[in-house]
């Protein structure tokens, strides 16, 4: 029984027995000097209506709050949220390809002149040029610098082998009492040399500044020597693709 039904029923039955008690006292007033029982059970019945009609009013309260405890809904517990997944590790870096060690120019320069004597016999910056030309052709490039630093140690002897061809060649003219507009085989051998020495150094610095595999493409001829010989060739083939 809820509370509005309560209310319904005390409105119904309070004014009757209000009704009934108030006729029984009145009634029981006036026949008490007759019976006095009669005024005992009026005034008994009185009271039990007052004290009861609030007993049931109580009563209904109760009812009522007992009812909207028992359906009001239950407050969900505060969900416990699952912990996050710790962030995924980051992909391993890339490693880093060590630079490679710079060509020893001073020990190859060692080997040519250790060798320059028993392959020309005779010691000049023509001769260690040559010497050095050859000793290229043989050594192994495993790196783009190494053919680098190659062409500008021998573009340094190219010069020095020239210089030294021209003097030669011009003192020799003089004492054989030459004309001096004929110019001597060997100085334009060495003049040639140069030129092309100094040409075959700027392919390769260019070849440098490429993504050409010139490893693959040269195979077994990747030495020094080979990479500034090959070099224009290459860049042409890959400019023309």
């Amino acid at each position: 029984m809820n509370g509005n039904e309560t209310e319904k029923w005390r409105s119904i039955v309070r004014p009757v027995l209000t009704f009934v008690f108030s006729f029984a006292f009145i009634a029981g007033c006036v026949m008490g000097p007759i019976n006095s029982n009669l005024l005992a059970y009026a005034t008994l019945g009185m009271l039990v209506f007052w004290f009861g009609e609030r007993a049931f009013a109580k009563f209904g309260t109760f009812i009522a709050s007992h009812n909207q405890t028992t359906t009001t809904p239950a407050v969900p517990s505060e969900v416990v949220s699952l912990p996050s997944p710790p962030p995924a590790a980051p992909p391993p870096a890339a490693p880093v390809e060590a630079p490679p060690e710079p060509l020893d120019i001073e020990a190859f320069h060692s080997q040519v002149m250790a060798d320059v004597e028993p392959m020309y016999h005779e010691v000049n910056p023509a001769t260690i040029f040559y010497e050095a030309k050859d000793k290229g052709i043989v050594t192994r490039c495993d790196h783009i610098s190494h053919a680098q630093d190659y062409w500008d140690y021998l573009v340094t002897l190219v010069y020095a082998a020239e210089t030294y061809v021209k003097d030669v060649t011009e003192t020799q003219t003089a004492a054989a009492g030459g004309c001096k507009g004929i110019v001597d085989p060997a100085y334009m051998k060495i003049q040639q040399d140069l030129q092309t020495t100094v040409r075959r150094r700027d392919h390769v610095y260019t070849l440098a500044r490429s993504d050409i595999d010139w490893k693959a493409k040269l195979g077994n001829n990747a030495t020094l020597w080979h990479v500034g010989v090959m070099a224009e060739n290459l860049i042409r083939a890959a400019w023309e693709v």
